[in-house]
């Protein structure tokens, strides 16, 4: 979940360097692995992170709301899959939109000393070729 890679930095938002971090671990072996060339270590991304926004004083737990640039990435999201004519928002389209949106998340891919152009074209083929994995299955609380 997003919100584990913010309390990881005690920060009290949701940001766009969040949604990065979440992007390395994904289970989408696709996807990780082109943030992983691009970003090859864990510790990286999140040295830059501590660089470029720094280290938080929430305590992890408290809730969090998402940065108005994160929705705003969210909704870049939605247009790209809409006009790519895909059916649902995936991990794909989320860092496509990263790459795409000057965000947090993206200068921390710069600050890596990753290109941007590389990783947006590998991601978009990606996109393209129409290997996307469904999206999984909702679990259900209920017990059902």
């Amino acid at each position: 979940m997003i919100v584990h890679h913010a309390w990881h930095f005690h920060h009290g938002h949701i940001g766009t360097e969040h949604l990065l971090r979440g992007l390395k671990a994904t289970g989408n072996k696709a996807i990780s692995s082109l943030v992983l060339k691009a970003c090859p270590a864990q510790s990286e991304i999140d040295e830059q992170i501590l660089r470029y926004i720094g280290e938080g004083s929430t305590p992890p737990g408290s809730p969090l709301e998402f940065t108005e640039e994160l929705n705003m990435l969210y909704y870049r999201a939605f247009a790209l899959t809409t006009r790519l004519g895909l059916q649902y928002v995936g991990t794909d389209t989320l860092l496509l939109a990263l790459l795409l949106e000057p965000c947090d998340g993206r200068r921390i891919v710069e600050l890596c000393g990753c290109s941007i152009d590389a990783l947006a074209t590998s991601t978009m083929l990606y996109v393209q070729v129409g290997d996307r994995e469904p999206p999984a299955k909702e679990k259900s609380f209920s017990g059902a």
